[in-house]
């Protein structure tokens, strides 16, 4: 027996063959889903950059081989929203870290024994960590329930259980982040190849000064990090001055050029890049061979406290920004509404002109935050909606009120 592509009769009878592929093909499916995503865990499955293979098919089942060591989703259009297809590639890319050759978790447990279902747990749990870090909606899944007892069981016989899933989770959702991560690293590295050369230090019609508290700031940092290149976040950008601009402008090309001191008028050599691209230039920067110091330098606060220019603040990979109009968050190139957080905080009694940068930062990475020392039992973060980003209060006193309750 030979398939039909083995042989000749696609050339000898094509609109045979192609009344015969149409017959027997599955049913057409959309590619075109709608709906929230990560586009680099996209790429990472579309190129097949997985630890394993992954297969789609138009199908109705997903699962993961451990003798095959392969991944098996029905296509993007067969799910409801592309939402609902990554958090299920999450969940049998979980499975696969725990491969002999990987985390080596021991996958090979029947169903319905306790074994079985701490990995699916661990699993679930894997998608939850990891979805909320990329990006992509967490919602709660019915295969959460299907374990839920056995789960309890569990915890009564071991107190241990949950913390071994937890260490277990933390350890898979890594490894998949680490390998997410890659394609967006990669992906920004070829978009700057053409970029690379360094651009020419700009020496004239600069007026540029540098403040003498930046200097200052600059001159203590390297006293006490001598070989280590200093960089200052101020305002959105990092900054480097005089032999650590010269040594940025080498390793990454980005522009140098002549100012002077605000103090004296001395000349001063300057090198700046924007704070949303640390993550990727620190990368370059000790692949150079640099070892790098890092402090901020706030100014004092204005009397007007106005937020023109707008306030930009980043934690882990979200990013928000508030202006007079209100606020916007950035994550994993999408945009959502913030302008919930900013009603929130009002009707809460904080003023967002008040909380620092690392408050800020600590909440967009989804952790409670202390922003009235008065209350430190009052804990505010950011929480994805519908509608974009809120801010959710937890106050372990049990004092919240009820009104701010309902507002919120």
């Amino acid at each position: 027996v030979f398939n039909i592509d083995q042989t000749d009769f696609k050339e000898k009878y094509p609109e045979r063959y192609e009344g015969m592929r149409v017959r027997f093909s599955g049913p057409a499916v959309a590619d075109n889903v709608k709906g929230n995503r990560n586009p680099w865990l996209d790429k990472m499955i579309k190129e097949q950059k997985w630890l394993c293979p992954i297969e789609l098919k138009v199908q109705d089942k997903a699962y993961y081989s451990p003798s095959k060591d392969r991944i098996v989703l029905p296509a993007p259009g067969q799910f409801k929203d592309m939402e609902s297809f990554q958090m299920t590639a999450l969940h049998e890319m979980a499975h696969s870290t725990g491969h002999s050759s990987r985390l080596d978790r021991g996958l090979h447990h029947p169903f319905g024994t306790c074994g079985y279902a701490r990995e699916e747990i661990i699993a679930e749990f894997t998608a939850a960590v990891t979805g909320r870090d990329l990006g992509i909606a967490v919602t709660p899944r019915k295969e959460n329930a299907q374990y839920l007892k056995s789960w309890l069981a569990n915890l009564k016989e071991d107190p241990g259980y949950v913390m071994s899933v937890l260490r277990e989770a933390g350890k898979a959702s890594a490894m998949i982040e680490e390998s997410v991560e890659k394609q967006h690293t990669l992906a920004d590295t070829s978009a700057r190849e053409e970029d690379i050369s360094p651009l020419p230090i700009k020496e004239e019609g600069n007026n540029e000064t540098v403040s003498s508290g930046i200097l200052d700031m600059y001159d203590r940092s390297k006293e006490q990090y001598p070989d280590a290149m200093v960089l200052i976040r101020v305002g959105d950008e990092y900054k480097a001055y005089n032999q650590d601009a010269e040594r940025l402008h080498e390793v990454l090309g980005v522009c140098a050029r002549k100012a002077v001191s605000e103090k004296d008028g001395t000349p001063v050599m300057t090198a700046s890049f924007r704070h949303v691209d640390l993550d990727t230039h620190l990368r370059s920067i000790i692949k150079a061979g640099s070892k790098v110091a890092i402090n901020h330098y706030e100014k004092a606060a204005a009397p007007d406290k106005s937020m023109t220019p707008p306030l930009l603040f980043k934690g882990g990979r979200r990013e928000i920004e508030i202006t007079s109009e209100g606020a916007v968050i950035r994550t994993n190139g999408n945009q959502y509404d913030a302008t919930g957080i900013l009603k929130g905080l009002e009707k809460a009694g904080i003023d967002v002109r008040n909380i620092s940068g690392s408050q800020w930062e600590s909440m967009l990475r989804g952790r409670g935050t202390v922003l009235n020392p008065a209350k430190q039992k009052m804990l505010f973060s950011i929480r994805k909606q519908p509608s974009g980003y809120g801010v959710r209060i937890a106050d372990i006193s049990g004092k919240i009120s009820s009104s701010v309750q309902r507002e919120l």
